[in-house]
């Protein structure tokens, strides 16, 4: 199991933007694992066909590959990320998700920096969670979309924000086609 836990730990670097590329020694610092585990699980991550590296002179680069192998993987790191959210977000989260086909949370509640005053950030995809919102203690905003304006506002500055910091519930494999931009 630990095994997987760093992979996905090296998957979570590129989170923000599926066609970034990371040096070993970037993933290695980003995933505070030493040069050597690391070099491992991308090798272990490029044979089985999830990466591909690009050999520079003084590095080698990472990326994610345009494979069913990655696609695989990504969805199941950004449904590991997920798992990891407060008490109170998983509370809404169980409550809302069984009225939506997804939900999309973003903003402070994503990255930590939340504090008892910040509201919670979400996109409802093709569902009304407003019964769960309305009973809910701390004040939430809510954008409600389906797949295919999701998928048209990609160029729009919410989008950007949504990519930098997310958390996927529900259909985590159309989250990622739309917002990986692979397959």
């Amino acid at each position: 199991m630990r095994q997987l836990s760093n992979k996905l730990d090296i998957l979570s670097c590129f989170n923000q933007n599926y066609k970034l590329l990371f040096s070993g020694r970037e993933l290695s610092r980003k995933t505070k694992q030493s040069p050597q585990t690391t070099l491992k699980y991308l090798k272990e991550l490029s044979k089985d066909g999830i990466l591909f590296s690009n050999k520079l002179i003084d590095r080698v680069d990472y990326g994610i590959k345009d494979s069913l192998n990655a696609k695989q993987m990504l969805v199941l790191m950004e449904t590991y990320r997920s798992m990891n959210i407060n008490s109170e977000l998983k509370i809404f989260v169980k409550e809302a998700l069984p009225l939506c086909d997804s939900l999309i949370i973003f903003g402070s509640f994503v990255d930590g920096s939340f504090d008892k005053d910040s509201d919670i950030d979400i996109i409802c995809i093709s569902g009304d969670i407003s019964s769960v919102v309305n009973n809910f203690p701390r004040e939430i905003n809510v954008e409600s979309l389906t797949w295919s304006s999701l998928k048209k506002s990609k160029s729009k500055p919410l989008f950007k924000e949504i990519v930098k910091k997310h958390l996927y519930y529900g259909n985590v494999v159309k989250f990622v086609e739309i917002f990986g931009g692979i397959l």
